[in-house]
């Protein structure tokens, strides 16, 4: 998987230069919250975040499928802000054989549905610290969805 992604143009481009596993740590400006990412890799000359992901389908669609499953649109949206950056690109590989790599960049579309996920988590979070009740599933017996 590794030599497909560094045999990426793209990939190759992107890693070409810049640091690795860059961690920034902020509070929140809405809802008060520490946040924390740590980006697989920054490139400041492109003005680029990357993440490297592993995955069962790198194809535009395939991906796409990964991204709503996993919330990538959060993740882009936590790392974007927080590191200011406005270009997040997700450098897809997949698991197996012949390791098929996509690189795909997180629209702004993509960004505000993440913004959007992502202050809701934080004030959840933020009303869970200040109550102390972390909320799970529900607290009544429910019929299992069959």
């Amino acid at each position: 998987m590794a030599d497909a992604v560094h045999k990426s143009p793209m990939c190759a481009r992107i890693l070409s230069n810049g640091l690795p596993e860059v961690i920034k740590t902020w509070t929140d400006p809405k809802s008060g919250a520490p946040v924390k990412c740590r980006a697989d890799w920054d490139n400041e000359n492109m003005g680029i975040i990357a993440d490297l992901k592993t995955t069962d389908d790198a194809s535009p669609k395939g991906f796409a499928k990964s991204c709503r499953k996993w919330t990538y649109d959060k993740q882009a949206a936590v790392y974007s802000d927080g590191m200011k950056r406005d270009n997040f690109v997700f450098m897809a590989v997949e698991k197996s054989a012949p390791y098929a790599v996509g690189v795909y960049f997180a629209g702004a579309d993509m960004i505000e549905a993440g913004r959007e996920k992502r202050d809701k988590n934080l004030n959840t979070y933020v009303e869970a610290l200040s109550t102390g009740i972390w909320k799970g599933y529900s607290e009544d017996i429910v019929p299992v969805e069959w």
